[in-house]
């Protein structure tokens, strides 16, 4: 099994529709870090940060509670507030200077009605201490976001909530955000590129990832001579990522810094590094860490980022691989299963249509399956289970297993994973098909940037169960279901369809399934 997959073309990070719409459907969509409590310690007290391309302003109210909104007049659009952090009363426009209460209600506007207006308001959360905020008023909580990294967090940092912010250092990448991001998650790069991190402040051999829905959690332990004075040899280091462009970091010596990456346009990014400590006084120590910090790890990526920028857009460029860190992010699909002689596909009132053309492939007599496919199915099979027993306790999930249960009812032969009961095979497709895509823990085809087997087994084990089909039927149907699933999505164009607002394992899986599934009762693709 490889630990490889496919890179993405270099369209996605160098086309600027690609980027306009990721801050539509992503950077508008998502949690992320704007500061921490600690800015906000008295009422009046302000913080401004961007999301995507939208500014935000939080605050803290005279009755203590805090409040985040849009940074921006309702009369003009001119900023409310330009400075990062400060303290006021009341807000006050420095365009025509309509002034707003600290919760973004009008208060006056010369020589016009106050009415009704209100800055409209964004939703706001805490972490550890740290303030994220969410444009999405529909999408899911912070908590269920990236469960448990708030008790993870406190449990190597405890006092996070309480820090001050003491240092803060920015810089200006020429490059993708997603380059940064991608970059910052992966430790392939460090021995050729932070020959001193790898050295001094983290044991190589130690570094683990760990997905934890939309988050992923890095861990190592120091090594014995750190080569800063701050730390002792054998103290964790932990970073929190959490998707897209926000991450905690807690180094050896009580050391808590966040990386935040503000996408500015399709090749620019401007990277905000800060440092927290209990104490509002900076030291020589603290001073040394950060200092070695940014000269051994930070620093150093600018150039790398701002090469690999420039690479992309190079015609001589062909994807091939990007180091996966951890296996458990996906694994390599099935593919190559031989195709039979060419023949006419079946054809109705003359006419061939795709699906039906695919729907003969896959069902004619003459596809040859391997010994090799079959086991490979196998490995597969227990994967998907396994991540349908890890997703079916996830919040998300027992919602899905109850909707199966109201719709499909209760004693059908389609057992539901983790839930206790069975159901009609639809429902249970559905919701073993919502646990096996619970977390990024499912498998991918790296082609049609696709998860097959949160799609084609659940949907398989319920009409085998319904159908009473034989073991080897389940695995030849699972080894035909992924074969199809990849072509289907290649042929889609997975960045065309996922741009335009299609989920790749929804829309080739609905395809392709009925095609080889209709296989346990007929040969008839049709």
């Amino acid at each position: 099994m490889s630990s490889y997959r496919r890179a993405l073309s270099g369209d996605w990070y160098t086309d600027p529709v690609v980027f306009a719409d990721e801050l539509d459907r992503i950077f508008a969509r998502t949690w992320q870090l704007v500061g921490h409590v600690g800015q906000l310690a008295e009422p009046g007290d302000y913080l401004t940060a961007s999301v995507g391309d939208q500014g935000v302003a939080v605050t803290r109210l005279a009755d203590g509670s805090l409040h985040a909104m849009y940074n921006v007049c309702q009369h003009r659009g001119h900023e409310l507030l330009t400075d990062d952090v400060g303290h006021t009363s009341s807000l006050t426009c420095p365009y025509h200077a309509w002034n707003y209460d600290l919760d973004g209600r009008l208060l006056h506007a010369r020589g016009e009605s106050v009415g009704e207006i209100c800055v409209p308001s964004v939703r706001l959360d805490t972490l550890g201490g740290f303030l994220w905020v969410n444009l999405d008023d529909d999408a899911a909580s912070l908590s269920d976001t990236v469960p448990d990294i708030e008790d993870e967090l406190l449990a190597v940092a405890p006092s996070a909530a309480g820090r001050t912010l003491t240092h803060r250092r920015t810089h200006l990448v020429s490059a993708n955000w997603k380059l940064a991001v991608e970059n910052y998650n992966e430790c392939y790069h460090c021995p050729n590129v932070h020959k001193s991190f790898t050295k001094g402040v983290v044991s190589p051999g130690s570094y683990r990832i760990a997905g934890r829905g939309q988050a992923i959690r890095h861990s190592a332990e120091a090594p014995a001579s750190t080569g800063y004075s701050l730390a002792e040899g054998g103290q964790p280091y932990e970073s929190f990522f959490v998707f897209p462009v926000s991450s905690i970091q807690c180094y050896p010596g009580e050391v808590l810094n966040t990386f935040r990456w503000v996408p500015l346009a399709v090749d620019r990014t401007l990277l905000i590094r800060e440092w927290w400590f209990d104490s509002d006084t900076p030291t020589a120590e603290q001073d040394e860490i950060i200092d070695l910090d940014w000269r051994t790890t930070v620093s150093e990526d600018f150039s790398i980022l701002d090469s690999v920028q420039r690479g992309l857009r190079s015609r001589g460029y062909v994807p091939r691989s990007a180091h996966r860190t951890s296996r458990r992010r996906g694994h390599r699909p099935l593919r190559g299963c031989s195709p039979p002689p060419a023949r006419p596909g079946p054809c109705c009132a003359g006419t061939m249509t795709a699906t039906r053309e695919l729907g003969g492939f896959l069902a004619d007599p003459a596809l040859r399956i391997s010994d090799d496919h079959i086991d490979r199915a196998v490995d597969c099979l227990v994967d998907t289970l396994g991540c349908m027993v890890y997703g079916a306790g996830q919040p998300w999930s027992q919602r899905a297993a109850a909707h199966a249960r109201r719709t499909g009812g209760d004693g059908g032969p389609c057992p539901v994973v983790g839930s206790g009961f069975a159901t009609s095979a639809p429902m249970a497709a559905f919701a073993n098909g919502a646990s096996g895509h619970a977390f990024e823990l499912d498998d991918v085809h790296e082609e049609a940037i696709s998860h097959p087997g949160a799609v084609v087994i659940p949907a398989v084990l319920a009409i085998a169960a319904e159908t009473g089909a034989s073991g080897l039927a389940v695995l030849e149907a699972i080894v035909v279901g992924y074969e199809a699933m990849g072509r289907a999505g290649i042929a889609v164009g997975p960045a065309s369809h996922m741009l335009a607002g299609y989920h790749p394992p929804a829309s080739p899986g609905c395809l392709v399934l009925p095609q080889r599934l209709g296989a346990f009762w007929t040969s008839d693709p049709g």
